[in-house]
């Protein structure tokens, strides 16, 4: 089983072809006491090609969903939520989906 649909894969490898992934230098702090810089390659990243931050992120989600048909409130929580949900109706672990 793939958790992705071929529709979605579909959407990904256009995307990839009319805007390839921009590498960009982000700094990384999942260790806060050795925060460290890496380079990454961001599959979306803001119109200006920069990373998409937390207090921008609304602007690009809320046209996204409304343009998708979502109702008002719909977020990325719930999103995930789904597809998890999703995923472990069609047989994948729930332990698998946790992490």
């Amino acid at each position: 089983m793939t958790p992705l649909s071929d529709s979605v894969v579909a959407m990904f490898a256009a995307h990839l072809a009319e805007s390839p992934a921009k590498t960009v230098d982000l700094d990384d702090r999942t260790n806060p006491r050795q925060p460290i810089r890496r380079q990454a390659d961001l599959v979306f990243t803001t119109s200006r090609g920069t990373p998409i931050k937390r207090g921008s992120w609304s602007d690009i989600w809320r046209p996204a969903a409304d343009e998708a048909g979502l109702t008002q409130g719909t977020g990325l929580h719930v999103c995930r939520h789904t597809y998890a949900s999703a995923l472990i109706r069609y047989g994948e672990s729930v332990k698998t989906c946790s992490t």
